[in-house]
This record gives structure tokens, C-alpha cells and sequence, in this order.
């Protein structure tokens, strides 16, 4: 969510001096066959290059172009992570909140800190994400 702020919001800066955005974290239950890229690591590294997403961005617009209910991927930033896209909502269900996040960006300083509880958790430098 990090980078995308960022981009998202840079062209904010002079008019504000912070932007805040919430995320909910939460478990739930998938009732789809979904397509699974996580064995794939080893033969396409752009699965997790956290620097480029254009080919993982092809990926997921023919995936939901296609109308696939959604897929399982190689997570960039954790290397036994997987993450879940999910491109039809009806396939989710039972949904049960594991937390709350907000992102502070300075538009200033160009960091990010992440709450949780209240209390700064992460300070990501954003300065390497604008190209």
C-alpha cells in the first residue's frame, strides 16, 4: 500500500501537509478455485520484484479480463509470503477483522508511518518510490 500512496497522493504536496489512509485487515473464507503462482518464483522473478510491477500488473488484468475469480501469488516483500487477488468478491465470505491499520504520509518529509493501536509500528522512507 506504501508506494501506492505515494504515487497516488504526490500531487498533493503545497496543498496539504499529511494524508491519511485506513486499511482493514481481515480473515476470510475463499470459496474459489483460484490460480495459483506461487510454485512460480523460481522460473519468473518478476513475480517479486518490489521495484517493477508490470508484469505482475499484465498478469492480473488478463486474469481478470478473463472473469477468473482471482489468484495466489509469491508475496515481493516476504519470502514465505503469499499473496491473495481476488477479482470477484462473491467468492468471499465470513469475514472476521484482525486489525486496523492507518498510513500517515508526510507530504513534506515524503515517509509514511503505519498505526496500529495507536502506536507507530513502521516508518517507511517514500523518497525511493518516486521516479
Amino acid at each position: 500500500m506504501s508506494e501506492e500512496l505515494i504515487k497516488e497522493e504526490r500531487n498533493l504536496a503545497g496543498r496539504y501537509n499529511e494524508v491519511v489512509r485506513r486499511r482493514l485487515v481481515c480473515k476470510v473464507s475463499c470459496t474459489a478455485i483460484l490460480i495459483d503462482f506461487t510454485r512460480d518464483r523460481k522460473f519468473f522473478p518478476q513475480l517479486t520484484d518490489s521495484s517493477n510491477y508490470h508484469f505482475t500488473q499484465q498478469i492480473g488484468k488478463r486474469i481478470r479480463y478473463e472473469r477468473h475469480p482471482g489468484l495466489l501469488c509469491p508475496s515481493a516483500r516476504q519470502s514465505d509470503g503469499k499473496n491473495l487477488a481476488i477479482f470477484n468478491g462473491s467468492c468471499l465470505s465470513n469475514p472476521e477483522l484482525l486489525e486496523q491499520l492507518v498510513y500517515r504520509l508526510n507530504l513534506k518529509s515524503m515517509s509514511i508511518d503505519v498505526y496500529r493501536d495507536d502506536q507507530i509500528t513502521t516508518t517507511i522512507d517514500g523518497n525511493h518510490f518516486l521516479f
